[in-house]
């Protein structure tokens, strides 16, 4: 029933682009998860965002008379949660949990094509496999050195650089087989579309689209050094458990229209939902806006009523999750020429495929600015080459897009590094955080 009448509403309507974007603050950390383990304990601690329940009996019903949220928007009540985040102390051999300044989705859609999630359904996206559709990101504004100069990290997800903020994105499937509330992974009834997109063709398998959640969450500052997920990896993936009112949402979906199909700041919305810190700025700062939210909340959340176990300043990861120590080589952590020149672009994050992948990924250079002007006299040539040999010398990475010349080479060559999604890249660049 639900494909059916899914179908039939899609087809009576005409499309357009729209982007809502909608800021929580944590609600919570603490082992528990509602969709995969619903009677007790998760295997790994979350961080929640939403509706003020995360007890592992949580129910649609709960969500929608849930006393408090820590969404800024009224009308949803639905419940989100990622791997909480940690950063492994060497010196006191410690885990302490990283918490995020505040979390953001972003529903994509085309107007008019796009069916609402239905009461009480579930889904888990991003995470290990799902990389060329989840898109997993982490954005380092205003890098800084390594701690201590120490760069080791055990993934190529978190940066061992310090950063003004690391904003961490991915993306959730939004194709539905029109049956399923849920499947027995969490996983099978719903589906990426193609290339990711949330405009793109929906498998025949899951033909019903959904809005495309984005799922934004930052930590502002971030500190560097060694950071892992709670499950030990540094694959990103989240959970969400719809609590809206299928019909209200529906409407949102059908009459709002901002043409944006990206994550767009300054799309919300705000004519067809309830902000409860209208209204709203596009010349917002980070801090305001989470200053904005704080009134927003809800009492503490009591964690211990689920569990009483220590997930903070711990000695091993809650659950007893080994972490997975496997990070790609990168440019910056070459220290030695020889180093530097071996490094490959198939050893790398950025694995060019074909005769590419074996060029050079690395450049072995002194970090200084050449005379603009060109005009150099023989004494200013030795007085320069006499600066370069003193000044320390690094290896930093070459533009391994830049590689490849043409589109037909982009898509062959570098789909596994992300090199043909060039419109992409520059419309999310437009994004502010």
């Amino acid at each position: 029933m639900f494909l059916h009448v899914a179908l039939a509403l899609a087809s009576l309507r005409q499309a357009g682009a729209t982007s809502m974007k909608m800021d929580y603050l944590r609600l919570t950390n603490v082992r528990t998860d509602p969709i995969t383990h619903p009677g007790g304990l998760s295997t790994h601690v979350h961080s929640f965002y939403g509706s003020s329940e995360a007890a592992p009996s949580t129910t649609y019903k709960k969500l929608r008379k849930a006393a408090g949220n820590t969404a800024n928007v009224e009308e949803n009540k639905s419940l989100y949660w990622h791997p909480t985040i940690y950063r492994y102390d060497k010196r006191r051999g410690r885990f302490t949990v990283q918490n995020t300044s505040y979390f953001s989705t972003y529903y994509i859609w085309p107007t008019g094509e796009t069916t609402a999630f239905p009461d009480g359904f579930k889904m888990i996206g991003g995470g290990a496999g799902t990389l060329a559709d989840s898109r997993p990101e982490a954005d380092c504004s205003n890098p800084g050195p390594c701690p201590d100069g120490d760069c080791e990290r055990w993934n190529d997800f978190f940066p061992a650089t310090t950063c003004g903020e690391l904003e961490m994105s991915m993306l959730m499937p939004s194709c539905w087989d029109g049956a399923n509330l849920d499947s027995a992974d969490h996983r099978s009834h719903v589906a990426y579309p193609k290339r990711g997109e949330a405009d793109g063709k929906c498998p025949k398998t899951h033909p019903v689209r959904l809005p495309q959640i984005a799922v934004f969450t930052r930590i502002a500052p971030y500190l560097g050094g060694v950071h892992l997920f709670s499950d030990g990896t540094g694959y990103f993936h989240a959970d969400y458990f719809s609590g809206w009112k299928a019909k209200k949402l529906q409407k949102v979906l059908d009459r709002c229209e901002n043409d944006f199909m990206f994550s767009a700041s300054n799309g919300w919305c705000e004519d067809h939902v309830t902000f409860r810190d209208a209204p709203k700025d596009e010349e917002i700062e980070d801090d305001e806006l989470r200053e904005k939210l704080v009134p927003l909340q809800p009492p503490a959340f009591e964690a211990t009523a689920i569990s009483d176990e220590a997930v903070d300043d711990v000695p091993s990861l809650p659950g007893e999750n080994e972490p997975l120590v496997n990070p790609t080589p990168r440019c910056a952590e070459q220290g030695s020429k020889k180093a530097c020149k071996a490094l490959r672009y198939s050893d790398t994050e950025f694995p060019l495929g074909g005769k590419f992948g074996e060029r050079r990924a690395c450049e072995w250079t002194a970090d200084y600015e050449d005379d603009e002007d060109g005009d150099e006299d023989e004494e200013d040539e030795d007085e320069d080459r006499r600066l370069e040999d003193e000044k320390e010398k690094r290896c930093i990475a070459k533009d391994a897009c830049g590689e490849l010349k043409s589109k037909k080479k982009c898509k062959k060559h570098g789909a596994a590094s992300r090199c043909a999604r060039a419109a992409v890249a520059s419309r999310a660049s437009a994004r502010k955080h």
